[in-house]
């Protein structure tokens, strides 16, 4: 944020539209760290009696958007909002093939024993797999080497789930070794 001296208009201020997961307190507009991804945000006017000042009682003039965040409109009238993105990224999958880095949860519905290859590890790197319901063949998940390994077994052999149990893994990766929690 940019801020003017004391001496700004006190006639000239401006409309700011905040909504959940921002405030504005005492000109002081206020972002949490962590916006809940699945707020359903509903946004309110606030409308300003004077100049909209900080604590010091300087005018706010300009503002910066931040991750996830953006400001549209020109002054005296801006709209704030929060954008929000999924909590986890998910995916599923019907055939054989690689978890991505990008991947968080892989759900797996197939006709077919499907072969999942995970990611190069990184020590605390997380997975989850889940042979979803509908899901009529088991899931092996292995590691993308030989140095690589899942519960010790080897590319590979690797672990398994069985699809009549609707199973699922949470795979953590320590080292060399990809542990099924």
């Amino acid at each position: 944020m940019a801020y003017n001296t004391p001496f700004a208009s006190k006639t000239q201020f401006g409309v700011v539209e905040v909504g959940t997961n921002i405030d504005v307190v005492a000109g002081v507009v206020d972002l949490p760290q962590s916006v809940a991804t699945t707020a359903n945000p509903t946004f309110a006017t606030v409308t300003s009696t004077g100049a909209v000042t900080d604590t010091g009682n300087r005018v706010i003039t300009t503002l910066t958007a931040g991750t996830g965040i953006t400001i549209t409109g020109t002054a005296p009238s801006l709209t704030i909002n929060a954008i929000a993105t999924p909590p986890v990224a998910t995916r599923l999958v019907a055939a054989t093939g690689p978890i991505l880095t990008t991947d968080y949860y892989v759900g797996v519905i197939a006709v077919a024993p499907v072969v999942l290859t995970l990611p190069a590890g990184v020590a605390g790197d997380e997975y989850v797999v889940k042979s979803e319901f509908g899901n009529l063949g088991n899931v092996t998940i292995v590691g993308n080497s030989i140095a690589e390994t899942v519960e010790g077994l080897v590319s590979p052999a690797g672990f398994t789930l069985a699809f009549a149990a609707n199973a699922s893994a949470t795979l953590i990766f320590r080292g060399t070794n990809w542990n099924v929690v």
